[in-house]
């Protein structure tokens, strides 16, 4: 530390590792999540509750509540980086609400790419299941 400052490597992850761990200590109703993306294989679509840019919350939490509803196998991710074609639209000058449903999957933008086809089931099941009472 030098000068108020706090120079190393991975202070992001670091640093937010140590403020909750603080928060731990005074923390009464709550939930502290320490997490890493959280999307696995064979777990369900994933539905995005942000990328790089960020859906509006209500129009999301419609989609996750109809996901329930559905029964279908899903999760929710929040991204760290990156983003989807989500930004196009929200960029866009028209009032359209988004949000990023897709597979889980390996090694993205890559030849060797890797999804599993109960993941790809589960994707195709609940966009019919959008499209039909969304």
């Amino acid at each position: 530390m030098e000068n108020g400052y706090l120079e190393g490597a991975f202070l992001d992850n670091r640093l937010g590792v140590y403020t909750l761990l603080q928060l731990c200590e005074t923390i009464e109703n709550g939930v502290l999540v320490f997490s890493t993306y959280g999307v696995h294989f064979n777990e369900g679509v994933v539905i995005s509750m942000r990328d790089s840019f960020i859906p509006r919350k209500k129009f999301v939490d419609k989609i996750i509540e109809m996901a329930r509803a559905s029964n279908i196998p899903f999760q929710l991710e929040v991204e760290a980086y990156g983003g989807s074609d989500g930004r196009e639209i929200q960029m866009s000058p028209y009032p359209i609400d988004w949000c990023f449903i897709g597979l889980p999957e390996e090694n993205p933008h890559s030849p060797v790419e890797k999804v599993t086809l109960s993941d790809l089931e589960s994707m195709i099941k609940l966009y019919q299941y959008l499209l039909q009472y969304l």
